[in-house]
């Protein structure tokens, strides 16, 4: 069928050419922070630009989770689903933690220590 199972209205192609279009974004602007970093950041470690990357990414998570639990209180709706903590178990916490570690701290401190190590050209 040309549609979607969960929505009658989009095409199925349509959910493929969103997630196309996010991950050619996704790797433009990691090549275009890549240049950026590497011509402006040279006197920072690896550790200090992902302190900014994340500690910046997380901030504005917060804010924008806090922003949108704020504007349902305020029309007396519950928040909206991905706004709430993930109800897992303990296990399933501590698996989550460390994917979490090693895609938001080892794979970009590796990135970025590699960075300088090697030419963009």
């Amino acid at each position: 069928s040309a549609q979607k199972s969960g929505d009658a209205r989009s095409p199925a192609w349509y959910g493929k050419a969103i997630g196309y279009t996010c991950a050619t974004l996704n790797c433009s602007f990691d090549v275009v922070g890549s240049v950026i970093v590497k011509a402006h950041a040279k006197q920072l470690q690896t550790w200090h630009i992902n302190f900014v990357r994340f500690g910046g990414a997380g901030i504005q998570l917060f804010l924008l989770i806090g922003v949108a639990r704020c504007w349902a209180r305020a029309r007396r709706r519950s928040p909206p689903e991905w706004s709430l903590p993930a109800q897992l178990s303990w296990p399933g916490w501590c698996v989550m933690c460390t994917g979490t570690v090693l895609a938001t701290v080892i794979t970009p401190g590796l990135s970025q220590f590699a960075l300088f190590r090697i030419d963009l050209s």
